[in-house]
């Protein structure tokens, strides 16, 4: 008789341990996703503010910058672009990039891609895709692969 209540009590034991483990795992695993969503809304903002930034030297200089000669749309450098925006007459682009709002990368550690119309036409045309705007500013996401703003990439358009 006390073997089986020893027996009883320690399923009890093994359902309890169960249950605390399943509710463990459920909030170990919540701030992860959280984590990811931060991350992409980080990257959102510093994209928003980057093409703004650029549009608005476009607008003012009446130019695209780094492009020297008109062609094919294409991409620039965005560390290079960055510091152009920081040192020009450009209020928005200083205080963005000098008060750190617009990141060397993006919040996996890799540099934010780049596209600008050369060509004047108003767009930019990417092999998957065509941005009604005259930049196109996207974050390569979690899987670091460049999808050309597809996949999980976080895209400015």
């Amino acid at each position: 008789m006390l073997a089986m209540k020893i027996q009883r009590y320690h399923w009890v034991t093994i359902a309890a341990l169960a249950i605390l483990l399943l509710i463990a795992v459920v909030l170990n695993f919540s701030p992860v996703y959280d984590r990811h969503r931060d991350r992409d809304g980080e990257a959102r903002v510093v994209i928003s503010s980057f093409r703004n930034a650029t549009l608005v030297y476009i607008m003012r200089s009446g130019h695209t910058p780094l492009v020297t000669e008109p062609g094919p749309d294409r991409p620039v450098d965005f560390l290079k672009l960055r510091m152009l925006l920081a040192s020009t007459n450009n209020a928005l682009g200083y205080a963005l990039i000098s008060s750190n709002a617009i990141e060397r990368t993006d919040p996996w550690g890799r540099v934010y891609r780049v596209w600008i119309d050369a060509n004047g036409d108003g767009r930019v045309e990417l092999p998957h895709a065509i941005v009604r705007e005259s930049v196109a500013v996207w974050s390569v996401g979690r899987n670091g692969l460049n999808e050309m703003g597809r996949g999980d990439d976080i895209p400015s358009w």
